[in-house]
């Protein structure tokens, strides 16, 4: 038993169970004397693991090694420290300003970055573009930035000798050039993979390419052994309205969905669904699991009535019964059946991206995801009619408004919050939504006079002024 295994040993076992005496010598004289002064298994293991990373040796670069490709654009030496260090949040806006500009980082910073790019993969396309040739080159050297060579133009070798990571930047990049080609690339090596594999394949088709020509190996896919393949296969079907899935899904649910008429001249509509049976082998195949997950607001029954609607694109409604989504919105509200409905048809119009029933849904259910598929000016107009009748929405605001905001939307979000703060109506959820803002809001916008002496207000105030630094130095035709 080595000194490590023993250490582990100890640990799973417990001291209370099993006192620790001392650990066993390492052959590392240094190391050995320490161990033996060390009294409980704590001092032991920090000796062990400092001295397992004090000691390691750096790696040889091969006597060989080339430089890197000569790299013409001029240097953003500006900030970029500052980002990487203090204000990571900022980084993809870095990114973007630089490329565009068409600056590079200076050369010294090009490690701290990819290191950042490698625990976030968002940033990955974006970091690879900026660190250029240099980039490349050390991804040769180092293990963990090997995704730069996956980066950009597909490397189809990679796809044969890559990691998946890799190999899934290369499906994707000959996705977006020829998509009969990726299909033809998942089939080659289909019955090979394991099921976190082909999930991972079938997710990869998701996306402006997703097309019926795809539908032929999604239909396959439903009848993969794995849950998940499944699942996936299925609502990425969900997405495209002509497929046979969908068309199985309208079968199934269509005709229990009524209209009813009440009250006076039959004026209250209220809409009313009949639920779903216990699934068949033909539903589970199209993703109506038999177990589905828990719900107390639904039940099973609701659930699977719940996802085939959600499979169905929501506009077939208003052709079917001659309504507007936001009549069809209230006639379910005031059903019994309000929560399966809305949540169904929020599903189905972000699958579609149906803005017109967004627009409708989102005043009873605000959630971000609602908010996702709009662009920019729709999400900014809805937020700012919930933010007039809920003040208390404004914590809610970066969340359902990801994008860079306008002006007047920046401007009208900041008087909001300083009208709060003065009225001392400051809490968490507030300043983790200021902090959100501050990367968000346009760097020209107006705060009030009093801002910098307002705490949450005066933290935001800096990110924004740094970011509008930031943008100077990266934009300005001469500067660095």
């Amino acid at each position: 038993m080595t000194p490590r295994e023993q250490l582990a040993d100890a640990a799973l076992v417990g001291t209370a169970q099993q006192a620790f005496t001392k650990a066993q010598p390492t052959g590392a004289a240094e190391l050995d004397a320490a161990l033996a002064r060390a009294t409980n298994w704590l001092d032991a293991a920090a000796l062990m693991v400092c001295h397992a990373a004090a000691g390691a040796m750096p790696a040889n670069l091969p006597a060989s090694a080339a430089p890197a490709a000569a790299d013409l654009r001029p240097i953003a030496a500006a900030h970029l420290e500052a980002v990487l260090r203090e204000r990571k949040p900022l980084l993809p806006e870095w990114l973007s300003l630089a490329n565009e500009a068409g600056r590079r980082p200076a050369p010294e910073r090009i490690p701290m970055l990819l290191d950042a790019a490698t625990a976030d993969r968002a940033l990955r396309a974006a970091a690879a573009h900026a660190a250029g040739p240099i980039g490349v080159r050390l991804a040769e050297l180092h293990e963990a930035w090997a995704w730069v060579r996956a980066a950009g133009e597909a490397n189809e070798a990679l796809w044969e000798t890559g990691r998946i990571d890799e190999r899934l930047a290369v499906l994707r990049a000959v996705r977006a050039q020829d998509a009969e080609k990726s299909r033809a690339m998942i089939d080659a090596i289909w019955s090979s993979e394991n099921a976190d594999v082909r999930r991972q394949l079938i997710d990869a088709l998701g996306g402006p390419a997703l097309t019926m020509d795809d539908e032929p190996l999604l239909e396959a896919a439903l009848d993969d052994r794995s849950v998940q393949v499944r699942a996936a296969a299925s609502a990425l079907l969900s997405t495209l309205p002509g497929t046979r899935l969908v068309a199985r899904m309208r079968e199934r649910i269509g005709a229990r969905v009524t209209l009813k008429r009440e009250g006076l001249l039959g004026r209250k509509r209220i809409l009313d669904v009949e639920l779903l049976e216990a699934p068949d082998a033909a539903a589970q195949r199209d993703g109506l699991d038999k177990k589905p997950p828990a719900s107390k607001e639904l039940g099973a029954r609701g659930w699977w009535t719940l996802t085939a609607l959600s499979a169905i694109p929501p506009s077939e409604w208003c052709a079917r019964f001659e309504l507007q989504p936001a009549d069809l919105v209230d006639a379910a509200v005031k059903g019994q059946w309000q929560p399966l409905f809305l949540s169904a048809w929020a599903t189905a119009a972000c699958r579609y991206a149906d803005a017109t029933w967004l627009e409708s849904l989102i005043p009873h259910m605000p959630s971000p995801l609602l908010f996702t598929p709009l662009p920019p000016a729709a999400r900014e107009r809805l937020a700012l009619d919930i933010l007039g009748k809920h003040v208390s929405f404004v914590t809610e605001v970066p969340a359902c408004c990801p994008h860079a905001w306008s002006v007047s939307f920046t401007e009208r979000f900041i008087d909001v919050v300083h009208a709060m703060l003065l009225k001392a109506q400051d809490h968490y959820r507030l300043r983790t939504a200021l902090q959100q803002a501050a990367h968000l809001a346009a760097p020209t916008a107006r705060f009030p006079h009093n801002a910098d002496q307002i705490g949450p207000l005066a933290a935001m105030l800096d990110t924004v002024a740094f970011r509008w630094q930031m943008r100077e130095a990266l934009l300005e035709p001469h500067g660095s």
